[in-house]
């Protein structure tokens, strides 16, 4: 198959393929409550533990003031906790609080459910293909480099 009837086809497939995600799921993405750009920070920062703001603009590179108003956002929601960093003082470092880790835990264990559901009817291989496919790519897509410049999006 070519590159482009390959992302076509990827292409229409992804909607479809997250709005039956979505529709299963009653987590704060699927309910509103979080947006897919908060969701990914709290994720993130829960998994790092603490983190400065440059380094969440890195990550997801987002310019700071964005990164400052999503975090804003996810403090307000009592999701994450601002501070300074031990090492630096001036630099400002977020971490996840008790709520937020028990969001972060519930959506990957409603998540977890939700592809447990959608594959149980294939087959162990095509199960064991397809993640070695997604691992791939997604491992691909980190060495790509940005092509929106320096400061993100």
């Amino acid at each position: 198959m070519d590159l482009q009837a390959f992302a076509d086809g990827l292409g229409r497939l992804m909607p479809r393929l997250l709005r039956n995600v979505m529709g299963q799921e009653r987590n704060a993405l699927s309910q509103g409550r979080l947006t897919v750009p908060q969701l990914s920070v709290l994720d993130y920062v829960a998994g790092a533990g603490r983190c400065t703001m440059g380094a969440i603009a890195a990550v997801f590179r987002m310019k700071p003031p964005t990164v400052t108003g999503l975090v804003d956002r996810l403090v307000r929601l009592g999701l994450l906790r601002r501070g300074r960093a031990e090492a630096d003082r001036r630099a400002v470092v977020a971490e996840v609080s008790a709520k937020g880790r028990r969001v972060v835990q519930a959506f990957h264990g409603e998540r977890r459910k939700t592809i447990a559901r959608m594959f149980a009817p294939a087959a162990p291989a095509d199960r064991t293909r397809f993640l070695r496919t997604m691992r791939a790519a997604v491992e691909q897509i980190d060495v790509v480099p940005d092509r929106r410049g320096a400061g993100g999006r």
